[in-house]
C-alpha cells in the first residue's frame, strides 16, 4: 500500500518488471510507471502481455494504486490478443479508465513493447465522459482537479490534414470546456501520428493555428504545453491521436505551473513546432517535470551527429539532463516513459548508451518508430520530480 505522507517525498524504483517514479504529497500519491516484457523474441504476444500485466496487477494491488491513464505500445495486429490477456490478469479497477492502443512495436520482434500508466493513491477519482465520447479520469485533491483525457483523434474528412489537426485540438478544447476546464489548462500532451514524415509540416500548421487562436492563457500556466509527437499510429483509420493532462478547479491557485525551454536547445517554435521542452507542475511540496519528446537537436535547431546512433543517443540524454539541472533535478530522478529507435537501426547500440548513462533509465519502453525528422534516430520522453 502506498504510504500516506505528511512530508513531500520522491522515489524512483524498479521491481519485477515494473519501473516507476512515485511522488508523495499530503493527501495524494502519484505513480508514473512502465512495464515491459522480458523478451519479445522468446515469448508470444499473449505471453508478453500476461507477463507485463501480471507484474502491473501485483504492483498496483500492493500500492492501492488507481490507474488514471494507460497507453499500450504494441504491434496492432496483436492488439486484440493483448487486450484479452490484459483482461485475464484482473488489473484492479479495469474498465474505469480509457486505454489507448498504439502501433508502437518493440524494437526487436513483434507483439507488446510495453505499457505506460499513470496512477494515484490516497485520492478521490472518478471517470468522466463527454457527449462526444471523449473519456478520462478526474483526480480531485484540495479543490484542484488533475484531468486525464484520452481519445482525441485526427481524421481527414477531405479538407486536408492541417485542417484535420486543427479539428483534433478543437475537439480537445470542446471536451475540456464540457468538463469545466479549458485548453489553456493543459500541461502536457502525448500525440501519436501515422506516417509522420509525410505530413509533419501540415500537423504543425494545424496545431500552431489552433494555439495562436486561443485567448492567451493565465500567466501562471505553461504555454505552449509540453508534448511528444512521434510516429506511433493509433488504431483504426485515424491519422493521429492525443492524450492530455490538464489542471483545473479553484485549488489550482495553489499550484505553480511553468513552461521550460531548454538551455541546451532553442524553442521548437523557432522552427515551426509549437510545444515546450518540458512543463513543471508544482504543488504540495513536489515539483514534477513532464519532459517532452527529446532528440539530437542543437541550439541552432539543427539535427546533429547524423547517421551515428550512439552519438545521437548521448546528445539526446545530455539535452534531457540540461532540462533536469535547470530545475535542480538529476538523471537519478528521471524515469523515461518511452525510448524510440528509428527502424533499421540497431537498438542494442542505443540501449548500451542509456544503460551507461543510468541503468534504471534503460528499463523504459523501447519502441520502433520514426521521429519527426528523417535524420533523427532516437527520441526519449519521460517524467522527473523533486521535493521542494
Amino acid at each position: 500500500m502506498s504510504r500516506v505522507t505528511e512530508e513531500p517525498t520522491v522515489t524512483r524504483c524498479a521491481s519485477e518488471g515494473v519501473s516507476w517514479l512515485e511522488t508523495g504529497r499530503p493527501g495524494l500519491t502519484e505513480l508514473h510507471a512502465t512495464a515491459a516484457p522480458s523478451s519479445t523474441l522468446d515469448l508470444s504476444p499473449v505471453e508478453q502481455a500476461r507477463q507485463a500485466y501480471l507484474a502491473l496487477t501485483r504492483w498496483a494491488s500492493e500500492r492501492g494504486a488507481i490507474i488514471v491513464a494507460e497507453r499500450v505500445f504494441c504491434t496492432l495486429a496483436h492488439a486484440n490478443a493483448i487486450a484479452a490477456a490484459r483482461s485475464e490478469c484482473c488489473l484492479p479497477g479495469a474498465g474505469s479508465w480509457p486505454v489507448t492502443y498504439l502501433e508502437g512495436g518493440p524494437v526487436i520482434g513483434e507483439g507488446l513493447a510495453g505499457v505506460q500508466i499513470t496512477a494515484v493513491a490516497n485520492a478521490a477519482t472518478r471517470p468522466v465522459k463527454t457527449a462526444e465520447g471523449i473519456e478520462g479520469v478526474r483526480v480531485t485533491i484540495g479543490g484542484m482537479d488533475l484531468l486525464y483525457l484520452a481519445g482525441m483523434t485526427i481524421r481527414d474528412a477531405g479538407e486536408g490534414l492541417a485542417e484535420a489537426t486543427y479539428g483534433m485540438f478543437h475537439e480537445a478544447s470542446t471536451a475540456l470546456d464540457a468538463l469545466g476546464a479549458g485548453y489553456a489548462d493543459v500541461v502536457r500532451t502525448w500525440i501519436y501520428l501515422r506516417d509522420i514524415l509525410s505530413w509533419y509540416d501540415e500537423f504543425n500548421e494545424g496545431r500552431t493555428r489552433f494555439y495562436r487562436g486561443l485567448v492567451p492563457p493565465h500567466a501562471d500556466h505553461p504555454w505552449p504545453p509540453a508534448s511528444t509527437g512521434i510516429e506511433v499510429s493509433p488504431q483504426g483509420d485515424a491519422w493521429g491521436a492525443m492524450d492530455l493532462l490538464a489542471v483545473t478547479g479553484p485549488g489550482r491557485s495553489e499550484t505553480t505551473i511553468e513552461a521550460i525551454q531548454s538551455p541546451a536547445q532553442r524553442s521548437p517554435e523557432v522552427y515551426g513546432s509549437c510545444f515546450s521542452r518540458a512543463s513543471v507542475l508544482e504543488f504540495g511540496g513536489v515539483a514534477t517535470m513532464y519532459v517532452s519528446g527529446t532528440a539530437s537537436i542543437d541550439l541552432a535547431g539543427q539535427s546533429v551527429y547524423l547517421d551515428d546512433l550512439e552519438a545521437q543517443t548521448e546528445f539526446t540524454l545530455a539535452n534531457v539532463e540540461a532540462l533536469l539541472m535547470f530545475k535542480g533535478m538529476s538523471r537519478s530522478s528521471f524515469l523515461p516513459s518511452t525510448l524510440f529507435v528509428k527502424p533499421g537501426c540497431d537498438p542494442a547500440r542505443a540501449r548500451a548508451v542509456v544503460e551507461n548513462w543510468d541503468p534504471l533509465a534503460a528499463q523504459g519502453i523501447w519502441v520502433k518508430a520514426d521521429v519527426c525528422r528523417g535524420d533523427l534516430l532516437f527520441e526519449v520522453d519521460g517524467v522527473s520530480a523533486v521535493a521542494c
